[in-house]
């Protein structure tokens, strides 16, 4: 029997899930889907936890840690972490938005509070707002959230 294929994760978007998988030590990775061959197998089907195979006419179910690349997840945990600096800040200041000029003329860089509505118990922030981070403002409360994708604005009412 051929070894297995190597999996580095399932993307759980759409039906059915994709696998990420790699023919072999050393082969680039690709997405699979149930159906689809990878080297001697035919995929069967896919979950968020294992990956059912066929082949000669026999289903293998075997789970994502058994098909783990052991060697990659052994550099990944030996690799050192370097830890702040004790003196950094806990969180990084969100960069002020430049002044906007509306077609309607005038600034939105004074206009400060919340903007408009997004749900009945949600607000936008302006664009250029500097109202700090906590401000109460017609009984909303600004909030800065940080996202992997920078920070993200929002006015949530008070209760």
């Amino acid at each position: 029997m051929p070894a297995f294929p190597l999996a580095y994760g399932v993307l759980m978007i759409g039906d059915p899930p994709t696998v990420m998988l790699s023919e072999a030590k050393g082969k680039p990775q690709k997405g699979y889907r149930p159906g689809d061959r990878v080297g001697d197998f035919k995929i069967v089907a896919v979950t968020g936890a294992d990956v059912t195979f066929e082949w000669q006419g026999k289903n293998f179910t075997k789970t994502l840690g058994e098909l783990a690349d052991k060697e990659a997840s052994k550099l990944l945990a030996s690799a050192p972490v370097q830890a702040a600096p004790e003196n950094a800040p806990a969180s990084a200041a969100p960069v002020a938005a430049p002044a906007v000029t509306s077609l309607g003329g005038g600034s939105t860089a004074d206009k400060q509070g919340p903007g408009q509505v997004v749900t009945p118990s949600m607000k936008q922030c302006q664009p250029g707002d500097t109202t700090p981070d906590g401000a109460i403002v017609d009984g909303y409360r600004k909030i800065n959230t940080a996202t992997p994708f920078g920070f993200q604005c929002r006015w949530e009412k008070v209760q």
